[in-house]
């Protein structure tokens, strides 16, 4: 062998070594394991509420209607297994989903995307989805007929948002109370995978009020 083909060869060699250390090993997992500090803000159609007296009193006189993030146990409570870059497990509460979930990724969000299609309608009336930052991967939305109720139907897939946090992921987490002006009840909505979104205020109606709790559960 010439003194070309043995450069030539290490030069192979060299180059299956480091395919090899840069390759994937698939299955890996991730865990849930703590959840990130929180903070309640309360909002009008018009925007944030600022003063801090006020946003004192509403928030002492609802926080009960929101989850006690001190108490919340997460840890192990969801698993992810990613069987290929584009395929993932997931077990929640110790309860693994009959079927995979595909990956897919846009804009920084991380999508676990379910395989059925789900068909549902909306009209123009305010609904707490409004104020939801994301939405699924797969959408697909056409008018509704005359007298279906609907202003529109939309199809979906439904995913659970994930932010990639170096190494880890963080599930981003919110929950809403919303209080209808001239009522002392709030309507609670929490356990929410989706961040807030204040372009959704917009359609919010005169005189009420969203207390919006956001916190992020980690997985490593």
């Amino acid at each position: 062998m010439n003194k070309n083909q043995i450069i030539g060869s290490l030069i192979l060699v060299i180059g299956i070594s480091s395919c090899k250390k840069d390759s994937v090993q698939y299955p890996i997992t991730y865990t849930s394991d703590l959840i990130t500090e929180s903070s309640i803000k309360a909002y009008t159609k018009n925007g944030e509420i600022s003063l801090p007296v006020t946003i004192k009193s509403i928030v002492n006189r609802y926080r009960s209607y929101f989850t006690n993030l001190e108490r919340e146990e997460v840890t192990g409570k969801i698993t992810a297994t990613y069987l290929s870059k584009d395929s993932v497990e997931l077990t929640i509460n110790h309860v693994k989903e009959d079927k995979l979930r595909s990956v897919h990724e846009d804009a920084g969000v991380i999508y676990w995307e379910k395989q059925d299609t789900l068909m549902s309608g909306f009209t123009n009336i305010f609904s707490i989805e409004d104020l939801y930052k994301y939405h699924p991967y797969y959408y697909y939305e056409y008018y509704a007929p005359p007298g279906s109720g609907y202003t529109k139907y939309f199809k979906y897939k439904e995913c659970q948002y994930i932010i990639r946090n170096g190494k880890k992921f963080n599930i981003p987490m919110v929950e809403f109370v919303w209080i209808l002006q001239g009522y002392d009840k709030g309507f609670k909505y929490s356990g929410i995978n989706n961040s807030f979104s204040k372009e959704g205020l917009s359609s919010l109606f005169v005189g009420d009020t969203i207390l919006v709790q956001q916190y992020s559960i980690e997985m490593k």
